[in-house]
């Protein structure tokens, strides 16, 4: 089998049910065969006729795909020299056979030349179509107008759709005596949009589905539409392309972090908690604007961190104990939006360092927020508004569409099991008389995956690190880079691999089921091990590389006592609002990886002054994940210049104050979690 560049649809009409009329009543039914047609037990004569859905890694499922592809990438200019897939039907769409046997007695079954094997019928049908059942699609020729409407359409009105379904032959004739001037009812738009692929630059092995390849189009992406809409619904928002983060993000190793997340980050031996405001890369190094978290009107600088060994994922370490004892008492919540800092700062609470206490409180605050943002579509409808979304900043991370997120296991479950986003769903629910209060609801649909051992393995079963049979067509390139890159060390050591697995399409989820955002264990090991990029290396020789799943705590964690949440989540309606007063007003969050213009402050001016706290240097004990005590001196220094001064960039600027805020390296464990030891393999 060639290489095949996986191609994703973001956009789809499907739905999984339809409104059907008995006389005065209106149901619904799944929009597939019937439980009947369903039911695969033998009739008395032996025969069996029946339908079966078809699972995505079955040859007539790929065979659909790839056709469906061929055309589109023909139509839209992709580059011809390359073969194309589907990574899977655009949602809500399943693929149906029809299975009949022959007769008792009638000898050998009459066999067929498609994919799919040797009984008398194995015709194969595609449902899914808002007009319900009825309306299925029999052949990849038969649905693909109605694939490429979806994808280059950004009216989303299906008038503009020329499938036998969408335009019976009725509406044809009224078609063909147009005026032959006249613009076609479709219009392809290639050049408007770009494709959803994954990147090229992820090595993958021949001859299974490879490493995709950056397509020159992106196909739309919006919601499903209903079968018979009111009238405001039925005009269905132009869905922008996506930025370039997106494509960034869902590529292995080029940033680490996100703008809008809120990290740790080094301050020359001290750790202290801010968000990142803007990246950029200077030649190969990833560079960051962090704005450290405070307390309302005193505000630090922002600093420029250069390299990724200076930040931590918020989610790697457990936050520590504030520094005033008496708020560590407090059974209750503690708000950061309402809560008394200057009288913390007068001593009201005893002895400690407001700013450390103020970042510790606003961070529980972000951890607590979400918000979703990138439009791609919305139904307004009786009791609802349906809008979905191309990304949600969840707590302190930013996720994407098309990428993985790091699910709640299940009891007794060892494996890591992730969940690829393919929808956010949020619903704005409509005061009614039975719930008086208007709410709203986020739901996460995905492809949940699991990773398995696959031993024992040789480098010739798997070809540059990926396992042969592995499903590179639907695993996102982030998960089969890393996977491949651990089992070339853990094949050549222990002759032992690891494979991703899909065990379940269009699971939906809540916002409690996610434990936030998934990372790569052969980037962020290096990072997170005690001894760092020399440890890694030296476990990697071994074919010993732990999980880093296993190191990191989970969205809420911080907020969670006793198994109850003690703060929930709540909505955001900016990632800036999030925030709220822990940064200066004017922080805005920078899309992009434009280098911004540095202006440096004349060393002279660069002279932090020192914030007075209750009692001068205040020495306290933080623990890390193992448990560990440190009663290194705190004093937090803060720069009180204006929140519009330029950044300090600290590879360059030792002496930026606030350099002793949270002294977690000395925690005598280190970076690792001490209680998180096990072995990935």
């Amino acid at each position: 089998m060639g290489r095949f560049h996986p191609v994703y649809l973001g956009r789809s009409d499907g739905m999984l049910e339809t409104a059907t009329k008995h006389g005065a009543r209106i149901t619904k039914e799944p929009n597939k065969p019937t439980p009947k047609q369903l039911d695969d037990k033998p009739k008395a004569d032996g025969v069996k006729d029946y339908y079966r859905e078809v699972a995505i890694d079955e040859s007539k499922h790929m065979d659909w795909r790839r056709k469906l592809a061929a055309m589109l990438a023909r139509d839209i200019g992709l580059d011809q020299e390359k073969g194309y897939i589907l990574a899977h039907f655009p949602e809500n769409y399943r693929l149906f056979e029809h299975v009949k046997t022959a007769k008792k007695g009638e000898g050998e079954p009459k066999t067929k030349t498609h994919a799919g094997g040797g009984n008398e019928r194995q015709d194969a049908y595609l449902y899914g179509h808002p007009l319900g059942r009825k309306k299925r699609f029999r052949s990849p020729g038969d649905f693909y107008p109605h694939l490429l409407w979806l994808a280059t359409d950004t009216e989303g009105d299906s008038d503009n759709c020329t499938c036998k379904i969408c335009c019976p032959e009725e509406l044809d004739a009224s078609v063909k005596e147009r005026d032959p001037n006249t613009q076609p009812a479709l219009a392809r738009r290639p050049s408007t949009q770009t494709s959803q692929s994954r990147p090229s630059n992820t090595p993958t092995p021949a001859p299974s589905t490879s490493a995709p390849a950056t397509l020159p189009a992106r196909l739309a992406a919006s919601a499903q539409q209903p079968a018979s809409p009111a009238p405001a619904a039925q005009s269905a928002a132009r869905t922008p392309a996506k930025p370039m983060d997106y494509d960034i993000d869902r590529q292995y190793g080029i940033f680490l972090f996100r703008q809008g997340e809120m990290v740790w980050f080094d301050r020359m031996g001290a750790w202290g908690l801010g968000v990142i405001t803007e990246r950029w890369k200077v030649g190969n190094n990833s560079n960051y604007r962090v704005q450290p978290l405070s307390y309302p009107d005193h505000y630090t600088q922002s600093v420029v961190i250069t390299k990724d060994v200076d930040l931590r994922p918020w989610l790697a370490w457990t936050v520590p104990p504030y520094t005033h004892e008496r708020l560590n008492t407090i059974s209750h919540a503690l708000h950061y939006n309402t809560f008394d800092f200057e009288s913390m700062a007068q001593g009201k609470f005893g002895q400690g360092t407001t700013e450390i206490d103020a970042s510790i409180m606003a961070a529980k605050a972000i951890d607590a927020a979400y918000t979703p943002f990138g439009p791609e579509s919305r139904q307004d409808l009786p009791s609802y508004t349906e809008i979905r979304w191309s990304g949600m900043y969840l707590g302190a991370e930013k996720i994407w569409l098309n990428e993985p997120v790091r699910l709640v296991a299940p009891p007794g479950q060892a494996a890591t099991r992730v969940l690829v986003v393919r929808a956010i769903v949020e619903r704005s629910h409509k005061a009614t008389p039975q719930t008086p209060q208007p709410y709203s609801s986020v739901s996460i649909i995905g492809d949940v995956f699991v990773m398995l051992p696959h031993e024992p393995t040789t480098m010739s079963q798997a070809p540059n690190g990926i396992v042969a049979g592995s499903d590179t067509a639907n695993v996102p390139s982030r998960m089969l880079e890393d996977i491949r890159r651990r089992n070339i060390f853990t094949i050549q050591a222990r002759g032992s691999a690891h494979v991703w697995r899909l065990t379940e399409r269009n699971k939906v989820v809540d916002m409690k089921d996610i434990r936030g955002r998934w990372y790569e264990s052969t980037l962020f090991l290096p990072i997170l091990l005690p001894g760092q990029a020399a440890e890694y290396d030296q476990k990697a020789r071994e074919g010993v590389i732990k999980e880093v799943l296993g190191m990191m705590n989970g969205h809420g964690d911080c907020n969670t006592k006793d198994g109850t949440r003690l703060i929930p989540d709540t909505r955001a309606p900016k990632r800036e609002q999030a925030f709220g007063k822990a940064v200066p007003q004017r922080t805005v969050i920078v899309e992009g990886v434009k280098q911004p213009q540095q202006q440096q402050m004349p060393p002279q001016q660069q002279q932090p002054s020192r914030m007075v706290t209750n009692n001068g240097a205040v020495g306290s004990g933080y623990q890390s994940h193992g448990g560990h005590q440190s009663h290194a001196s705190v004093a937090a220094a803060s720069n009180t210049a204006s929140a519009s001064a330029p950044p300090q960039q600290m590879s360059e600027n030792p002496s930026t104050g606030f350099e002793e805020f949270m002294d977690l390296d000395g925690l005598g464990g280190g970076d690792i979690m001490g209680g998180f030891d096990q072995s990935y393999v």
